[in-house]
């Protein structure tokens, strides 16, 4: 979603996954996460794991073994906030290798 700063992209974004969680959205996935690129404990993140919000470890360990036991498949990850990442971590980040399919 790209708009101008104010034009609700985050708005739409967490709208989206409150909708999922009412069963009224992408019901094709299992399971749908979403991460605040803004955040700079997000910005460190070296793996998937680590941008897994949850309140507790226990939480974020099963949303793991969801993730694992489907190998990703039925996953939406959102992220919000794409224009607020350090440039830097537009090419060489955890986040680049989520939206960049590997070349076959």
């Amino acid at each position: 979603i790209e708009g101008a700063p104010g034009a609700g992209k985050s708005t739409l974004a967490w709208h989206v996954c409150q909708t999922w969680e009412s069963g009224e959205l992408f019901q094709d996935y299992q399971t749908v996460v979403y991460v605040q690129l803004r955040d700079p404990t997000i910005q460190s993140a070296q793996s998937i794991e680590d941008i897994i919000p949850a309140e507790s470890r226990d939480q974020a360990k099963r949303v793991m073994e969801e993730i694992r036991s489907c190998r990703g498949q039925n996953l939406l990850i959102v992220l919000d906030g794409w224009d607020e990442l350090p440039s830097h971590l537009h090419t060489k980040s955890i986040f680049h290798e989520l939206i960049v399919s590997p070349q076959t």
